[in-house]
This record gives C-alpha cells, sequence and structure tokens, in this order.
C-alpha cells in the first residue's frame, strides 16, 4: 500500500526558492494515516511503522511525497528540512 501526497510550496516574500512549512507536512503525514488505516481497516497511530516515507521530490512549485511500510520514520519536521535542502 502507498499513499502519493502533492503539497503546494508557498513562495517567500521577496522571491527565492519556494519552501513547505512544518504545518503542512504535518496534515500530509495526517492525510497519509487517514489513507493507510482505511486500506488495514483499523486506526493505525501516528507512530505506527507501516507509516513511513519512500520518497520525496520537488516538481515545480510542489512537493511530493509517497508514504508505505516500512520506509524511512521522519516525523514533519524532517520531512520538511528535507524538502527545503
Amino acid at each position: 500500500m502507498t499513499f502519493e501526497d502533492t503539497i503546494a510550496m508557498r513562495k517567500p516574500k521577496g522571491g527565492g526558492r519556494p519552501t513547505v512549512t512544518e504545518g503542512q507536512m504535518k496534515g500530509s503525514l495526517e492525510r497519509a494515516r487517514k489513507q493507510i488505516s482505511t486500506f488495514y481497516g483499523f486506526e493505525l497511530s501516528a507512530d505506527d511503522p507501516r507509516i513511513a516515507v519512500w520518497s520525496t521530490r520537488r516538481e515545480g512549485g510542489n512537493a511530493i511525497v509517497v508514504y508505505g511500510g516500512r520506509g524511512r520514520r521522519l516525523d514533519a519536521s524532517q520531512l520538511a528540512y528535507e524538502l527545503n535542502n
């Protein structure tokens, strides 16, 4: 089971490279948790090992995160850091 989430990144005031916030990543993790819980048929906790990051990438003004089981366990701040750097 995988879940791909696309997050619109915001351009900082004064131009520069678009960034993703920790709050946006918390929302993304919650959407992944709900989707994967639906697949398994029971509620998963936020720290369940079946919710992990398979890949992250940037495309234009969007950040794309693919979640699945047995990947890297990252929290929202770590995901935001990875996508912004």
